[in-house]
This record gives structure tokens, sequence and C-alpha cells, in this order.
């Protein structure tokens, strides 16, 4: 409601910094400052995309950036923690589905009482079918998450979700006609070349389990 939907996406990519030091404290895995050096790299790149929100932006419903700011830091650690205890669920062998039924569970509950105090059910055709959408596409991606949890630690998954920003950035600038500047493309390689480093030049230690 209040910044750019690139603008939200960037500042909840931040999570990745709470997630590594969960993952480590708490799952003990083992530290990599690349990781770390990866979060910082790619959270300038994603500040630079941030700093690119302007209060003339015609996208947004209402203009008020602090009151944004406040939601949106509050949101970056609920996130925090629920892919957190993502990772916990796939440790243990919880499935996708099951994982997904008590999410909806829990969120179908919340809401109801919610809409209930509001007095607003959403009776809206449109809204409906984006809602049973929303439900398939995020189905699917708890499932392909889940896929790269098993795969590996949360602190090396965590600055992936830098991407998101930049496919979330590239969708708001085609669809809602946000606006889009020469420093959200300095932004953006910052992201892509760190993930491209990442994967064509593994770890020591990785090499050698492969």
């Amino acid at each position: 409601m209040y910044l750019r939907a690139a603008t939200t996406s960037c500042i909840s990519s931040s999570n990745p910094l709470i997630v590594i030091f969960l993952s480590i404290f708490i799952l003990k895995e083992k530290f990599y400052w690349r990781y770390l050096i990866g979060v910082i790299i790619c959270f300038i790149g994603s500040a630079m995309i941030l700093l690119n929100d302007r209060t003339e932006n015609k996208s947004t419903v209402k203009q008020d950036f602090k009151k944004g700011a406040i939601y949106i830091t509050l949101h970056v650690f609920v996130l925090s923690f629920s892919i957190f205890g993502q990772k916990i669920c796939v440790n243990n062998g919880i499935n996708s589905e099951t994982m997904v039924f008590w999410t909806g569970t829990s969120n179908l509950i919340i809401a109801f009482f919610v809409s209930c105090i509001m007095n607003d059910f959403g009776l809206d055709f449109i809204v409906i079918f984006m809602a049973f959408l929303n439900a398939i596409i995020f189905y699917l991606a708890q499932k392909v998450n889940d896929m790269a949890f098993a795969l590996m630690d949360a602190s090396k998954f965590a600055p992936t979700f830098y991407i998101q920003t930049l496919f979330v950035f590239i969708l708001c600038a085609i669809f809602f006609k946000e606006k889009f500047v020469f420093s959200d493309i300095i932004g953006s390689l910052m992201i892509v070349s760190f993930h491209f480093y990442n994967a064509y030049s593994p770890i020591k230690s990785e090499r050698r389990k492969k």
C-alpha cells in the first residue's frame, strides 16, 4: 500500500542476513565468509534499487515511505523465522504437502477472524480467482524450496532470495509501469554477478565433496 512492489521485495530480501545467523547459531551449520559477503553485496545492490523509490510514483496506493518501512521491517523478521522454520521441517523429513496444509489451515483461521472484524471477505470473482492462482503458485514455490533445502544449508540458500527481487522488479516495470532508472541496472548486475560467481566457483570444501 505504501511502497513500490519492487521496493517492498527489495527490503524483504534482506532476510538472508537473519537466516544465516539463525542457521549458524541454532542449526550449527558451517559458516563461510563468502555467504555473508554475498548477502552484503546483494543488499547493496538491492539498496540501490530501493533508493529509487520516489513519492511521485503513481503505482502505489498511498505515499507514505515511513509507514511502509515500518511494516516491511516487521515482515522481514517474521519471514526470516518462517524460512528458518521451513529448513527445520525439511531436516526432520516433513514434506511440502504437510507444511502447506498446516500453513493454509493456520492462514484460513487467522484470515477468517480478521475478515470478520473488518467485515470484508473480498467476495469478488477476480479477487477469488487471483487468490486461488496465488495459492497454486505458492505451493509450487514451496515444493521447489523444499527440494533446494534438502540439498544445501540454509546459510548457502539464503542469498538466492535476492533473485526474487530482480523478477519482481522486472515484472513491475513491465506490468505496473513502475519507475526504472540506470542505478536499478547496476544494482541488479551486482546481485546476478554474485550468484554467477558462487555457482561457477564453489567453495573448495564443496568441490572436494563433488
